[in-house]
């Protein structure tokens, strides 16, 4: 049995986290299945990045092939929330 820890004693963002999953090994095409299961337009993108010397894999939600407001960094949602972990 594999268990893994997740200590988000600081927090952890959705697109922080589900990227922290998938370059643990999660399946991308078994994601975006789930995803196309609730909503067709959407898809997850994923992309390596780096922030102060940290490499990270990094997960952007698309729809219909754009990113996401909420994804992109500088970027106003409808929530009027921009941005993402930068």
């Amino acid at each position: 049995m594999k268990v893994a820890w997740i200590d988000c004693s600081a927090g952890a963002s959705g697109d922080m986290l589900l990227g922290a999953l998938l370059d643990a090994g999660a399946d991308l095409a078994y994601v975006n299945a789930a995803v196309a299961a609730v909503d067709p337009t959407l898809s997850v993108q994923v992309s390596q990045t780096a922030r102060h010397q940290i490499a990270a894999l990094k997960a952007t939600v698309e729809v219909n092939g754009t990113p996401h407001p909420e994804t992109v960094p500088g970027e106003v949602s409808a929530h009027g929330v921009g941005g993402s972990w930068v």
